[in-house]
């Protein structure tokens, strides 16, 4: 059995500019800066003389053949990596992930191709191309609407300005601020208890890029992106915070079912009881609220919202092997 783990993640500034629709027609490209959280996603993957494919998440499927899968992120691997049977995968959380607005799905696929090529023996994958490839199953093979963020923060890890060129390459800067801790102690999550399909909001914001007016909301949401990453390099904490509201603001004129007055109450609230700034994750519509709040204002903030909140750090170790029990190495 190979136990294969990647990082949640949590995105501050840039979210849509990683789309192809806007970054391949951007002069810049696009950028987003986030960063992997200490919540993980695990794949076990182990071989069987069974001649079956069993995968094991929230549903459980026993086929033959792996066109035959339904969960598509994992016909796609095994079609990939030539895989139609003897094998079993299955799938843990530490968190509940549908919908969330945590980058599950990619956190999945990068989790599940680092332990399908350490179980095949072909040596090691760089971080590069684990993100690369997780992005060639999701956007290309399973034909997702979505950018290329999420793929890239689940493989490298840590807290990272991720810039998207017009020649889709990707370019990593991380963040080695040593202000980031402090940034840690001044971001709240908090659950809405509503997901939502990022996967339909994604295609709308796609299709938005035609209009001038909405491809411009992008770019300087992007702009905002390079804006804050001097603030937190600069020890301008507040001024990130304040940058988050306003990039907020702009995201929500995208298009239809980013937020909705349910969401806006809620982030109204917050702002009332001392936040700064705050968004929806991902691609908005539900999941979670991610809040910049002063930690002297936090326990008004948490008990003005009424909701669960979620305990969490950043800058997480990317994608890895925990364990080969082939081999009986844990690995740290």
């Amino acid at each position: 059995m190979i136990l294969s783990r990647a990082p949640l993640r949590v995105s501050f500034f840039g979210g849509g500019s990683d789309l192809p629709a806007f970054y391949r027609k951007s002069k810049n490209g696009g950028v987003v800066l986030s960063t992997a959280i200490d919540k993980f996603m695990y794949l076990a993957v182990i071989t069987t003389p069974k001649a079956h494919i069993k995968l094991m998440y929230s549903e459980i499927e026993i086929t033959h053949g792996a066109n035959n899968i339904k969960h598509d992120i994992v016909r796609n691997v095994l079609n990939k990596y030539n895989l139609h049977g003897n094998i079993e995968i299955g799938s843990f959380s530490d968190i509940p992930t549908i919908g969330t607005g945590l980058g599950s799905s990619s956190t999945f696929a990068v989790a599940l191709i680092n332990g399908i090529e350490h179980l095949r023996r072909d040596g090691s994958i760089s971080k590069q191309k684990l993100a690369e490839a997780a992005c060639e199953v999701e956007i290309t093979l399973c034909g997702k609407p979505i950018g290329k963020q999420d793929q890239y923060a689940a493989a490298y890890g840590g807290t990272n300005l991720i810039e998207f060129r017009t020649d889709d390459s990707v370019d990593i800067t991380p963040v080695d601020s040593v202000f980031l801790q402090y940034l840690n102690d001044n971001l709240m999550l908090f659950y809405t208890d509503k997901t939502r399909s990022a996967n339909d909001i994604l295609a709308k914001q796609s299709k938005a890029m035609d209009e001038t007016s909405k491809f411009k909301l992008v770019e300087e949401m992007a702009s905002m992106t390079y804006t804050a990453y001097e603030h937190l390099n600069e020890y301008e904490l507040d001024s990130f915070g304040d940058l988050l509201d306003q990039s907020w603001m702009l995201k929500k004129q995208i298009t239809k079912g980013i937020s909705d007055s349910t969401f806006d109450d809620i982030y109204d609230t917050a702002k009332k009881n001392g936040a700064l700034g705050g968004k929806l994750l991902g691609a908005g519509g539900g999941g979670y609220f991610l809040f910049y709040v002063p930690e002297e204002r936090q326990e008004r903030v948490a008990k003005s919202l009424s909701l669960q909140q979620m305990k969490f750090n950043i800058g997480a170790e990317g994608a890895e092997i925990v364990y080969d029990a082939y081999t009986g190495v844990f690995y740290e």
